[in-house]
């Protein structure tokens, strides 16, 4: 009892409104700084307008126009105009439709199949129609030569050895056909704007395979893919790539080309780790789909889910009160720099240790009231951040559950109490770094000193990561700096995943290394204090 007494009054000493004032108004000024730093990987940044699809059209127009004015017009002439006119009638009726996000798609479908269709059958008419087959010929050589995409698939389709090389009329007027129907089929598609039927014609037709997700859906019937369901398939086909990553023996890897790995553990780590990432967050984007529960994965560049498609939650932001671990830590070093210097240099250490109470006790309440002070702190940057960030993206998604990749199989888990534990398992670095404090402020007895080296080790750890990129810092790993800022580790960070090419990350060695610590810190703090002769 006496030791939670004695914690209560370090509450009682230290607890004041103004005190808590300046606290909360450091985290308010803190929290939109981390709920935009989102905007540097994410959507948010990137606006869907429909200026640079006006900027397209303009450069089509503007290039048909050059193309009229020629007198004499070649083959290649004639193409451009066909396909010029084209595009800008497609994209128009994009624009009518109000149609600008380029996720959208529409966009590909009218880039990828619509206009090819359209073009090989202009190219069909010149050698059908009007007998230019070696026009074409050539043309189809000089597309070939120069790396056109619509050029190398038309002329590998009419002039294949089924056409006997392009001269067999018959089977191009049958192709012919058959793309005019394909095109009637394109435009009704895109007349009834309606993202799962063109999911089933693509099945169909055997353009696309009917798999899991697809089948999810169609059978939801979504009409747009530019809403988290959409994005979300779009998602779970950039991650199919990672999920298909070899690790190669260390056999094979030493007779492989020179790499940008340390060692071969380091290969086996970084991509192991790419390829379970991918397999579980492809399972955890179906299950949001399926059961319409945004997720909020945080990728990196590697797995190739690149910003124009993913989205925006309220939790994404939430999930940047991680990274406030630095700003607790100035918080903490500041306010508690001089938790045992303080009563040494006011004078009240005397009232203190005439009490009945042994000096260990003393020193074990100030620490627990340490700990606690930092959790306090914390978590009212939480409440902070969350008021934040949901008065700005809504408060809605933050009852939802968390989606989680637990023993084979996606699980809801609540959201603050998955968030909670983090908190609690990233604060254990936290808490050697609070053990360094509370030895430097009992054995020095200079609050300035203390608050200083506190405050530089906090600004300090933002760019261990940076330092851990190179081999030369590698072994910063084995120590609890590298762990202060968990941030990077639970938003999967660029800067963290590139790092485990130069050493194998584990959070277990982080945790073992704090808790050592800080005991030794600990402990050295009550011998030094209780052996120290008190004088003031």
């Amino acid at each position: 009892m006496k030791i939670i007494n004695l914690v209560k009054s370090e509450f009682i000493k230290n607890y004041n409104i103004k005190r808590w004032l300046i606290i909360t108004i450091v985290l308010i000024i803190a929290s939109p700084f981390l709920i935009r730093y989102t905007d540097n990987l994410l959507t948010e940044k990137v606006t869907y307008d429909d200026s640079g699809l006006h900027t397209s059209i303009e450069s089509f127009e503007n290039a048909l126009n050059n193309l009229e004015k020629k007198e004499e017009k070649t083959l290649d002439d004639e193409y451009e105009m066909f396909f010029s006119r084209n595009y800008i009638d497609y994209m128009n009726i994009l624009l009518n439709k109000e149609i600008n996000h380029r996720n959208d798609w529409k966009f590909a479908f009218i880039d990828e199949q619509v206009l090819p269709i359209l073009s090989e059958n202009f190219l069909i008419e010149k050698i059908v129609n009007e007998q230019r087959y070696e026009e074409v010929l050539e043309f189809c050589d000089y597309k070939d030569e120069n790396s056109s995409i619509y050029g190398i698939k038309i002329c590998q389709n009419i002039l294949s050895d089924d056409t006997n090389n392009g001269k067999n009329l018959t089977k191009l007027e049958e192709l012919y056909k058959n793309n005019l129907q394909t095109i009637t089929d394109y435009q009704q598609l895109l007349e009834e704007n309606k993202y799962y039927l063109y999911l089933q014609y693509q099945v169909d037709h055997r353009k696309i395979e009917k798999d899991e997700f697809v089948q999810i859906l169609l059978d939801k019937k979504v009409e747009t893919n530019t809403d988290f369901l959409g994005l979300n398939y779009l998602q779970y086909q950039r991650l199919e790539e990672n999920t298909k990553i070899e690790i190669m023996d260390e056999e094979e890897y030493n007779q492989a080309p020179s790499s940008d790995y340390a060692s071969y553990q380091e290969y086996v780590t970084y991509n192991t780790k790419l390829k379970n990432d991918a397999i579980k967050n492809r399972e955890i984007l179906l299950y949001s789909t399926e059961h319409e529960i945004e997720h909020d994965i945080s990728y990196n560049l590697l797995d190739g889910v690149t910003e124009n498609i993913r989205y925006m939650n309220t939790k994404i932001k939430v999930n940047q009160v991680f990274h406030l671990s630095v700003v607790v830590m100035i918080i903490v070093a500041i306010t508690n720099g001089g938790i045992v210097s303080r009563e040494h240099s006011k004078g009240t250490i005397k009232n203190i240790i005439t009490t009945p109470v042994q000096r260990w006790k003393i020193l074990l309440s100030k620490f627990i009231y340490l700990l606690l002070d930092t959790y306090l702190i914390w978590l009212l940057g939480l409440v902070i951040i969350s008021l934040l960030a949901g008065i700005q993206y809504g408060f809605n998604d933050l009852l939802d559950p968390k989606l989680v990749y637990v023993g084979g199989q996606v699980k809801e888990v609540n959201y603050y109490l998955y968030i909670l534990k983090d908190i609690f398992l990233v604060s254990i670095p936290i808490i050697c770094f609070l053990s360094i404090l509370f030895f430097l402020s009992a054995v020095t007895l200079n609050t300035s000193l203390t608050v200083g080296i506190i405050s530089s080790l906090s600004v300090i750890s933002f760019f261990l990561w940076i330092m851990m990129i190179t081999n030369s810092f590698s072994n910063i790993v084995y120590t609890p700096f590298w762990y202060l800022d968990c941030g990077y580790i639970l938003s999967n960070a660029e800067i963290y995943v590139d790092s485990l090419k130069n050493v194998s990350y584990n959070l277990e060695i982080g945790i073992i290394s704090s808790l050592i610590i800080s005991m030794i810190l600990y402990i050295l703090t009550n011998i030094v204090y209780i052996k120290r002769d008190i004088k003031n």
